[in-house]
């Protein structure tokens, strides 16, 4: 039953991507559409196109928000899924979209070049001292009249 649920899943965002392209071409004819996505930690970067004969165009519908939002979830749940599945994190991805209903996914598992994920976290106390140790100085407040002398 999990793995059923699970494909679901998977169809679910298949066909959210798919409503984005959709919503992208609108009413224009077209032979394939599609969208290159990065996927980052929690920002996703996408080109879409729409290409019909030989005329390919990048400037399509804009795309409601919550189709968009759904699109983004999709492709957000792809990446968790797979890591889950293989464990190996996707990067990016392109989906193709056909007028027969037919897709095309290829995952892409570099890295970018020029991307750092390290999850290091600064706290507020080691910004506090960097700033200090810079020269800077907390003003004056009603706790602390003097400030950080």
């Amino acid at each position: 039953m999990t793995t059923q649920l699970e494909n679901q899943d998977v169809l679910n965002a298949y066909q959210a991507i798919a409503q984005k392209l959709l919503a992208f071409v609108g009413d224009k004819p077209w032979d394939e559409v599609g969208t290159k996505c990065i996927v980052y930690s929690q920002m996703i970067e996408s080109e879409t196109w729409r290409k019909s004969g030989d005329l390919l165009d990048y400037f399509g519908q804009e795309i409601p928000m919550d189709v968009s939002r759904s699109a983004r979830e999709g492709i957000y749940y792809l990446r968790k899924h797979l890591m889950d599945l293989t464990g190996d994190r996707i990067w990016g991805l392109t989906f193709t979209l056909y007028p027969t209903g037919k897709f095309n996914i290829e995952y892409d598992y570099n890295k970018p070049e020029d991307y750092d994920d390290s999850d290091e976290t600064i706290t507020g106390e080691e910004i506090n001292q960097s700033l200090f140790d810079l020269g800077f100085r907390a003003a004056p407040t009603d706790e602390d009249p003097k400030g950080n002398e």
